[in-house]
């Protein structure tokens, strides 16, 4: 995937230094919390964002400080302390953005005798996406990304994100959110020591 991210444009960049909502300069959600009317059409949409943000950094009321907050952190926060919310705890890449699902492309004139090729643009990220990065020089097998379960994960994973005790008192309730986090390990390694090349489609 690494091989086909699209750069992070400047408005999220710009997004992702910011310390806390109140720190947007200007729009709705900013008046909302400040307690001001916007008048927008749908005045009340802002205040029941800046709400709803306001109770889940509450909800999950681990303070942090300044250092290590990731752009879902400062996201929540609505003061200079954020907020951890679990559910959003986890930094940007720094390669670049997911290319997303669907992809526009615009079609392309073809000089040749042909009437239903595809745009270069459309085939180049799915080979590269395909393409493996290091090949055995010799054998030409591919290298692998050997992961494993991050420390956090491998500790509940398989297990119940609470234990149920208290269910008939509370009801079914789900306090804890826990992404599935692997770590990258080591690559494999086809023994024939040759070196490795890059991958040809």
């Amino acid at each position: 995937l690494d091989a086909i991210r699209k750069p992070l444009s400047e408005a999220t960049l710009l997004r992702i230094r910011q310390r806390n909502i109140e720190n947007q300069p200007g729009g709705p959600k900013t008046l909302a919390l400040r307690g001001e009317r916007s008048e927008s059409r749908n005045a009340n949409r802002p205040i029941d964002i800046a709400r709803s943000l306001s109770r889940k950094s509450r909800k999950f009321a681990d303070i942090v400080d300044e250092e290590g907050l990731t752009k879902h952190e400062v996201a929540v926060g609505r003061s200079d302390r954020s907020y951890v919310d679990p559910l959003h705890v986890k930094e940007y890449n720094p390669r670049g953005k997911n290319p997303g699902d669907l992809w526009r492309i615009p079609t392309m004139p073809f000089p040749a005798a042909h009437f239903s090729t595809f745009p270069p643009s459309l085939v180049e990220p799915m080979v590269k996406a395909g393409c493996p990065r290091w090949v055995c020089s010799k054998c030409g097998e591919p290298r692998t990304r050997i992961s494993e379960p991050s420390p956090e994960y491998a500790e509940k994973l398989g297990k119940s994100v609470h234990d149920h005790k208290d269910d008939l008192k509370r009801g079914m309730r789900y306090d804890q959110v826990l992404d599935a986090e692997y770590v990258t390990v080591g690559w494999s390694d086809c023994g024939c020591g040759e070196g490795w090349v890059g991958g040809v489609l």
